[in-house]
């Protein structure tokens, strides 16, 4: 029998908008944020961006950063960190490439 069971999808849905790619929290997050406190967002957005291998991470919907986050966005990444908890993490935003390859 080659039935497959009615809850398969057999097409990718485009509910898994965002890639997570790094999130650090407590003492392993001490290194980003001084990279944000002294060189600024962009220098801390390089650093997270090394653990970013396409198609390698898991995917979500949603962003999960908490209201009281602060967000640094660029070329489709997407950083929130949080300077009191503290924490930090980077998603990429998976249609940016969509669009940008659909405007040339």
């Amino acid at each position: 029998m080659n039935a497959k069971p009615e809850n398969m999808i057999d097409e990718t849905t485009d509910t898994e908008k965002y890639e997570e790619i790094v999130f650090m929290q407590g003492d392993e997050a001490e290194e980003p944020m001084e990279i944000l406190n002294v060189e600024g967002p962009e220098a801390a957005m390089e650093f997270l961006k090394q653990w970013h291998n396409p198609g390698e991470h898991m995917g979500s919907d949603s962003l999960g950063h908490g209201s009281q986050d602060k967000i640094f966005e660029k070329d489709g990444y997407i950083m929130s960190w949080n300077p009191y908890l503290p924490y930090i993490g980077l998603v990429y935003d998976t249609e940016h490439g969509l669009n940008e390859d659909s405007i040339m």
